[in-house]
Parts: structure tokens; sequence; C-alpha cells
């Protein structure tokens, strides 16, 4: 249906034709219209978050005080954390919706995906639904190198040779053994398979879970890696930010020298075929933004950021 809200104007509405609107109910459609088209790019900062478009760079609003963790959990909502303290932070209506907690600190190793957020230090476990707000929480039996998450099961890595797979609720599922020594990073990658390294023997392996099998083998250390279509970003540890292709291969190296530890941070991410980075050699800095396809820098984002996310 069209709306005619002045001479010469007319605005087309996807919506069923026996809809009628006053005006402001139009201008909330309008509205929910135009920000499900808009994309966001967090900065985490020493004493706020602030919000910006993706497309235009322009500031859309600064979540006050000091966080140290942050995440989107959609187009309209985030979660911020300190202490212990998780808030779901409207962008729409610019103020905190929902209070969560956890029994371990925002500020110790992170990781969210499929709306669980986990939070781990040594062999202590939290994962926060963040729809329900339903903790759990659970001590394991070894000290946790790193987790992650795919298709609704969480893997979690140790200074073993083992992969354990867990419900979201940390329920036990299954044991993997990997030929590994340590696995000290683990991702998913493609064709349901996982990127796991061994950091001591400097080792990455493509590895299937399900034949326990490795598919792949070449000598790196990663810290930290981004999926963006069919290739991914990957910080090597104390080396560059490259481009990989799915046959461990690299493409494209982001020149820009950094030797600092990103295993609690989150100096980059992937925005479309942008690349937006956070030099960690510095304390708060401009994000670095990049093309993907050339590496090369197109826009500097003056702020102070410490980590960017989107």
């Amino acid at each position: 249906m069209s709306a005619r809200l002045a001479p010469l104007v007319t605005i087309h509405v996807q919506t069923q034709a026996h809809a009628t609107f006053t005006e402001k109910s139009l201008h909330a459609l309008l509205c929910d219209q135009f920000r499900s088209n808009t994309s966001y790019v967090a900065s985490l900062e020493s004493d706020n978050v602030k919000i910006f478009n993706s497309k235009t760079w322009n500031l859309v609003q600064t979540i006050p005080g000091k966080a140290s963790l942050f995440h989107f959990l959609n187009k309209n909502d985030a979660i911020v954390g300190v202490d212990t303290v998780i808030k779901v932070w409207s962008i729409r209506h610019q103020l905190f919706m929902k209070t969560m907690y956890t029994t371990i600190d925002c500020g110790e190793a992170s990781y969210f995906r499929e709306g669980t957020l986990i939070i781990h230090v040594d062999s202590q476990i939290d994962a926060l639904n963040t729809s329900t707000g339903v903790l759990y929480t659970k001590e394991l039996e070894h000290s946790i190198e790193h987790v992650c998450i795919r298709n609704q099961q969480l893997i979690t890595a140790h200074a073993n040779n083992f992969l354990y797979v867990w419900t979201l609720s940390l329920e036990p599922i299954r044991t993997i053994k990997t030929p590994l020594q340590v696995v000290s990073y683990i991702s998913p990658w493609f064709e349901d398979k996982l990127l796991l390294t061994d950091s001591r023997n400097t080792t990455v392996i493509i590895f299937d879970c399900n034949t326990e099998t490795v598919c792949q083998e070449i000598d790196r250390e990663i810290a930290l890696t981004r999926q963006f279509g069919d290739k991914f970003v990957v910080k090597e540890n104390l080396g560059p930010i490259s481009v990989w292709t799915r046959d461990l291969e690299s493409v494209n190296i982001v020149a820009i020298p950094s030797n600092a530890s990103f295993y609690f941070y989150n100096p980059f991410s992937v925005l479309g075929k942008q690349l937006l980075y956070v030099p960690m050699h510095e304390v708060g800095h401009s994000i670095l933004v990049y093309d993907l396809d050339t590496l090369e820098m197109v826009q500097e984002v003056k702020t102070n950021s410490l980590q960017v996310f989107t």
C-alpha cells in the first residue's frame, strides 16, 4: 500500500493492503524498516562504549560507564558486562533493559555465539543463556585453554590432547582425542570441521571431529581467526594479520606491526569485505578500516578504541 503524507510525497510500505496507519504508527514502522537495514560497529573504550553506523561511521550513541565485555546480540540489542554483571542494552531505546549475572568476572576470557556467552578462568566455566538469563556454571577437571561453539554444542580445549564436547547447559556429550600435545586454540572451520593449534609446537591442523582425523596441517601459530565468505582473516601470534583460503594458503597480509597477545582481546572484526583493526601496541587508538580484497587501508576512524565489535 502507499501512504500520502504531503503533496508529491508517496512512501511505499511493504505490509498488508488492509492495514491503516496513524502518523505516529507509520513513523514507527518506517523507523523499524530503516533500522533493519542498518548495521553497527561498537568501540569499547576506557570509560564507555561508542556505537557507530557502519556505513557512515557517524556516532549513533554512547553507552556510559566502563565495560570489560561487549557483544552484539542482534541488530537492536547488545550485552555489556562489568565485574559479574551483564546488562542488555537496547540500541533502539538507548537504555538498559535487562540485568543478568555470572560467577566469573567479565574481564576474564569470553566467547559469544548462538546466544550463549561463555566466560572461563582456570578450570571454572560459566555459560549464560542471554535469551532466558539462565546461568550454568561448572568446575572442570582440567584448566581451559580455549573454547568455541558449533552446531549448538560447546567444545572446550585444555592443556592436553583432548577436546571435550558439551551441551550449552554444560552437560557432557563426548570426548575427542586429537594428535596435538596441547590444544591452545580452537575455531570452527569450513564443512563442519575445526581449526586447532598447538602453540608449543607451532602446529595448525584442520580436524574432522566425526572421523577424528587430520585433514590438513601447517607449521604456523595462530592467535585469532574471523571468517568472511570463503576465506578467513587470521592473526598469527607475534606475526601479521593475513587472509587465508580454505587450503591454509595465505593470500594477503596486512602490513601492520604488532606483537601483542590477543587472547583476551578483540582487536579486529570483519564487516562484509572490510577488516576493522585496532592496533594493540598503543592504548586507545583509531579504528583502521581495510579492504579485504586489497588489504589496503581505506579509512581511519578517530576514536580511542581498545576493542572493536561488529
